[in-house]
């Protein structure tokens, strides 16, 4: 027996999702973000660990898309591990400094 796959319109009631990838560097995080509003992925740079910038650009065009289509769009970041640190940044409990979390140095010698 073959799978059966099945393509599902979403209904007035269900949530669209807006897609934001991340590539990140020292110097600046490059953010794609697919909104269901278009086929076009939106390019955006960003200063490096500004994850407020990151959480404004991201709620900006998940806004907009809410917007226009009159019903829920969810987010969804396809960067497990900065999940963590947006959703802390997000809820006031961002302990990531502007260029990153504090790291301990290990004395030498």
């Amino acid at each position: 027996m073959s799978p059966r796959i099945e393509s599902v319109a979403p209904t007035g009631t269900e949530a669209v999702t807006l897609y934001v990838a991340i590539e990140i560097s020292r110097k600046s995080w490059v953010v794609g973000l697919k909104s269901p509003l278009g086929d076009r992925i939106g390019v955006h740079t960003i200063g490096a660990a500004d994850v407020g910038g990151l959480a404004a650009l991201m709620e900006h065009h998940r806004a907009k898309a809410e917007r226009v289509l009159s019903r829920p769009v969810r987010a969804v970041l396809l960067r497990g591990w900065l999940r963590g640190v947006l959703a802390g940044a997000v809820a006031g409990a961002n302990r990531v400094g502007r260029h990153g979390a504090a790291r301990s140095r290990e004395p030498s010698g």
